[in-house]
Protein backbone atom coordinates (compact mmCIF):
# COMPACT_ATOMS: atom_id res chain seq x y z
CA UNK A 1 0.00 0.00 0.00
CA UNK A 2 1.11 3.69 -0.63
CA UNK A 3 0.45 7.06 -0.42
CA UNK A 4 -1.35 8.32 -3.70
CA UNK A 5 -3.14 11.55 -3.50
CA UNK A 6 -6.11 12.28 -5.89
CA UNK A 7 -4.77 14.39 -8.58
CA UNK A 8 -6.78 17.41 -9.66
CA UNK A 9 -3.82 18.24 -12.73
CA UNK A 10 -1.45 15.57 -13.71
CA UNK A 11 1.21 18.03 -14.57
CA UNK A 12 1.02 19.96 -11.19
CA UNK A 13 1.02 16.77 -8.97
CA UNK A 14 4.58 15.62 -11.18
CA UNK A 15 5.96 18.80 -10.61
CA UNK A 16 5.36 18.82 -6.74
CA UNK A 17 6.14 15.11 -6.65
CA UNK A 18 9.57 16.21 -8.48
CA UNK A 19 10.05 18.93 -5.94
CA UNK A 20 9.11 17.09 -3.44
CA UNK A 21 12.13 14.48 -4.43
CA UNK A 22 14.24 17.69 -4.76
CA UNK A 23 13.65 19.04 -1.42
CA UNK A 24 14.93 15.64 0.10
CA UNK A 25 17.82 15.48 -1.43
CA UNK A 26 18.25 19.43 -0.44
CA UNK A 27 17.90 18.65 2.98
CA UNK A 28 20.23 15.71 2.81
CA UNK A 29 22.64 17.79 1.14
CA UNK A 30 22.65 20.02 4.21
CA UNK A 31 23.72 17.56 6.68
CA UNK A 32 26.33 16.37 4.63
CA UNK A 33 27.86 20.00 4.22
CA UNK A 34 27.24 20.23 8.15
CA UNK A 35 29.54 16.95 8.59
CA UNK A 36 31.95 18.61 6.24
CA UNK A 37 32.03 21.93 8.38
CA UNK A 38 32.65 19.85 11.70
CA UNK A 39 35.67 17.36 9.83
CA UNK A 40 37.31 21.00 9.25
CA UNK A 41 36.20 21.71 12.89
CA UNK A 42 38.25 18.77 13.89
CA UNK A 43 40.86 19.31 11.52
CA UNK A 44 41.39 22.66 13.06
CA UNK A 45 40.61 24.48 9.90
CA UNK A 46 38.73 27.12 9.50
CA UNK A 47 35.07 25.81 8.51
CA UNK A 48 33.47 29.21 7.62
CA UNK A 49 33.40 27.66 3.86
CA UNK A 50 31.78 24.77 4.85
CA UNK A 51 29.45 26.56 6.96
CA UNK A 52 28.27 29.27 4.10
CA UNK A 53 28.15 26.42 1.82
CA UNK A 54 25.41 24.65 4.43
CA UNK A 55 23.74 27.99 4.79
CA UNK A 56 23.26 28.74 0.93
CA UNK A 57 22.23 25.25 0.41
CA UNK A 58 19.46 25.77 2.95
CA UNK A 59 18.44 28.76 1.44
CA UNK A 60 17.69 26.90 -2.39
CA UNK A 61 15.99 24.09 0.35
CA UNK A 62 13.81 27.04 0.86
CA UNK A 63 13.15 27.86 -2.33
CA UNK A 64 11.88 24.71 -3.28
CA UNK A 65 9.84 24.45 -0.04
CA UNK A 66 8.21 27.76 -1.25
CA UNK A 67 7.57 26.26 -4.97
CA UNK A 68 6.15 23.53 -2.98
CA UNK A 69 3.70 25.08 -0.94
CA UNK A 70 2.50 27.29 -3.79
CA UNK A 71 1.57 24.38 -5.74
CA UNK A 72 -0.35 22.58 -2.90
CA UNK A 73 -2.32 25.55 -1.89
CA UNK A 74 -3.45 25.46 -5.07
CA UNK A 75 -5.36 22.63 -4.72
CA UNK A 76 -2.67 19.68 -6.48
CA UNK A 77 -3.69 17.20 -4.22
CA UNK A 78 -7.23 16.57 -2.78
CA UNK A 79 -7.86 17.47 1.06
CA UNK A 80 -7.52 14.07 1.88
CA UNK A 81 -4.06 14.48 1.31
CA UNK A 82 -2.78 17.93 1.16
CA UNK A 83 -2.31 18.46 4.72
CA UNK A 84 -0.57 15.36 5.26
CA UNK A 85 1.94 16.85 2.55
CA UNK A 86 2.37 20.22 4.02
CA UNK A 87 2.92 18.81 6.86
CA UNK A 88 6.15 16.71 5.55
CA UNK A 89 7.52 19.41 3.29
CA UNK A 90 7.55 21.67 6.60
CA UNK A 91 8.81 19.33 8.66
CA UNK A 92 11.85 18.26 6.21
CA UNK A 93 11.96 21.60 5.96
CA UNK A 94 12.68 22.24 9.49
CA UNK A 95 15.92 19.58 9.46
CA UNK A 96 17.67 21.80 7.07
CA UNK A 97 17.02 25.03 9.23
CA UNK A 98 18.06 23.36 12.31
CA UNK A 99 21.36 22.57 10.31
CA UNK A 100 22.01 25.82 9.42
CA UNK A 101 21.53 26.91 12.37
CA UNK A 102 24.13 24.41 13.95
CA UNK A 103 26.68 25.62 11.31
CA UNK A 104 25.83 29.54 12.23
CA UNK A 105 26.95 28.82 15.44
CA UNK A 106 30.14 26.87 14.90
CA UNK A 107 30.61 29.51 12.54
CA UNK A 108 30.69 32.06 14.93
CA UNK A 109 32.16 30.14 17.85
CA UNK A 110 35.16 28.19 15.54
CA UNK A 111 37.86 31.11 16.84
CA UNK A 112 37.50 30.03 20.37
CA UNK A 113 36.87 26.61 19.89
CA UNK A 114 40.18 26.00 18.47
CA UNK A 115 41.55 25.66 22.17
CA UNK A 116 39.31 22.13 22.30
CA UNK A 117 40.92 19.05 22.98
CA UNK A 118 41.66 17.20 19.37
CA UNK A 119 40.38 14.34 20.84
CA UNK A 120 37.03 16.25 21.76
CA UNK A 121 36.94 17.41 18.21
CA UNK A 122 37.31 14.14 16.58
CA UNK A 123 34.03 12.94 18.93
CA UNK A 124 31.82 15.79 17.75
CA UNK A 125 32.73 15.15 14.61
CA UNK A 126 31.43 11.46 14.82
CA UNK A 127 28.46 12.49 16.36
CA UNK A 128 27.80 15.14 12.79
CA UNK A 129 28.84 11.75 11.03
CA UNK A 130 25.97 9.69 12.45
CA UNK A 131 23.94 12.70 11.99
CA UNK A 132 24.46 12.26 7.71
CA UNK A 133 23.56 8.62 8.28
CA UNK A 134 20.37 9.41 10.38
CA UNK A 135 19.25 11.97 7.33
CA UNK A 136 20.05 9.32 5.02
CA UNK A 137 17.08 6.80 6.82
CA UNK A 138 14.65 9.87 7.09
CA UNK A 139 15.39 10.65 3.01
CA UNK A 140 14.52 7.32 2.82
CA UNK A 141 11.35 7.13 4.82
CA UNK A 142 10.06 10.28 2.93
CA UNK A 143 10.90 8.71 -0.59
CA UNK A 144 9.28 5.31 0.27
CA UNK A 145 5.72 6.94 1.04
CA UNK A 146 5.02 7.05 -2.24
CA UNK A 147 5.18 2.65 -2.89
CA UNK A 148 6.27 1.10 -0.08
CA UNK A 149 4.47 1.75 3.22
CA UNK A 150 6.32 -1.07 5.23
CA UNK A 151 9.32 0.13 4.12
CA UNK A 152 8.72 3.77 4.89
CA UNK A 153 7.42 2.16 8.68
CA UNK A 154 10.81 0.63 8.58
CA UNK A 155 13.41 3.76 7.64
CA UNK A 156 11.57 6.14 10.08
CA UNK A 157 12.06 3.52 13.44
CA UNK A 158 15.95 3.57 12.11
CA UNK A 159 15.85 7.35 12.55
CA UNK A 160 14.27 6.83 15.85
CA UNK A 161 16.63 4.51 16.83
CA UNK A 162 20.15 6.82 15.96
CA UNK A 163 18.61 9.57 17.53
CA UNK A 164 18.75 8.14 20.70
CA UNK A 165 21.97 7.14 19.82
CA UNK A 166 23.20 10.25 19.20
CA UNK A 167 21.66 11.51 21.98
CA UNK A 168 23.03 9.30 24.07
CA UNK A 169 26.29 9.49 22.72
CA UNK A 170 26.16 13.64 23.28
CA UNK A 171 25.33 13.97 27.09
CA UNK A 172 28.49 11.34 27.65
CA UNK A 173 30.27 14.28 25.13
CA UNK A 174 28.89 16.88 27.69
CA UNK A 175 29.28 15.20 30.83
CA UNK A 176 33.24 14.23 29.46
CA UNK A 177 33.49 18.34 28.95
CA UNK A 178 33.17 18.83 32.31
CA UNK A 179 34.81 16.21 34.31
CA UNK A 180 37.87 17.48 32.16
CA UNK A 181 39.58 20.34 34.85
CA UNK A 182 42.04 21.62 32.35
CA UNK A 183 38.81 22.61 30.22
CA UNK A 184 38.13 26.59 30.54
CA UNK A 185 34.55 26.49 31.71
CA UNK A 186 33.44 29.26 28.97
CA UNK A 187 34.78 27.27 26.04
CA UNK A 188 33.13 23.88 27.29
CA UNK A 189 29.72 25.89 27.40
CA UNK A 190 30.21 26.85 24.03
CA UNK A 191 31.38 23.19 23.17
CA UNK A 192 27.82 22.07 24.79
CA UNK A 193 26.07 24.58 22.97
CA UNK A 194 27.47 22.90 19.90
CA UNK A 195 26.41 19.74 20.82
CA UNK A 196 22.98 20.30 21.79
CA UNK A 197 22.77 22.13 18.68
CA UNK A 198 23.52 18.83 16.91
CA UNK A 199 21.07 16.92 18.95
CA UNK A 200 18.63 19.46 18.19
CA UNK A 201 19.12 18.31 14.43
CA UNK A 202 18.57 14.58 15.72
CA UNK A 203 15.39 15.59 17.63
CA UNK A 204 13.86 17.46 14.07
CA UNK A 205 14.56 14.94 12.12
CA UNK A 206 12.62 12.64 14.47
CA UNK A 207 9.87 14.33 14.59
CA UNK A 208 9.30 14.61 10.74
CA UNK A 209 9.84 10.35 10.75
CA UNK A 210 7.45 10.06 13.23
CA UNK A 211 5.07 12.00 10.98
CA UNK A 212 5.82 9.31 8.78
CA UNK A 213 4.97 6.34 10.86
CA UNK A 214 1.44 8.02 11.78
CA UNK A 215 1.16 8.65 7.67
CA UNK A 216 1.41 4.82 7.59
CA UNK A 217 -0.75 3.75 10.26
CA UNK A 218 -3.26 6.37 9.43
CA UNK A 219 -3.68 5.12 5.57
CA UNK A 220 -3.30 1.49 6.69
CA UNK A 221 -6.53 0.82 8.43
Amino acid sequence: MALRGTISDRDAKKKALDLFAEQIEKVKECIDDLEDAFEEFYKNEDCGEACDELIETEAEADRVKEHLLELLFRGTFLPLTAEDRLNLVIMNDNVADAAEKTARVLKAYFPALRRIDKDMKYQIWQLSRKMTELAEHLANSLELLADDFEGAFKEAKMVETMRRDIRHKSFDLIEQLFKEEKNDISIALLTKEIILNLVNVANVAEDASDFVTAIVIKYSY
